[in-house]
């Protein structure tokens, strides 16, 4: 689990250079992080529409964590701890 907090981690640093102000836009309550489920819901569906697109935006291939941190399974809790952190235990 300790990989999957860090690879979450490492996403958001990367989202936070890439759109600036992201953790505003998610609502925790409809967050799915089950990406074949959820393509609108998870963290890349909500801030740009579908997790396609914004996977495209975001894929690393120098660093397959930031990666794993948007399709892994058991993401969701360490996305909504790092949506908190930023806003300031946003509900």
């Amino acid at each position: 689990m300790a990989k999957l907090a860090q690879a979450v981690s490492q996403a958001a640093n990367a989202l936070d250079k890439l759109k600036p102000g992201w953790a505003q836009e998610i609502n925790l309550e409809t967050l799915e992080s089950r990406v074949i489920l959820a393509r609108q819901k998870c963290v890349l569906g909500q801030l740009f529409g579908d997790f396609a697109i914004g996977y495209n935006k975001i894929n690393s291939d120098e660093d397959p964590a930031i990666n794993a941190a948007f399709v892994k399974d058991g993401v969701e809790k360490f996305w909504k701890e790092e949506v908190q952190n930023r806003c300031g235990d946003k509900k």
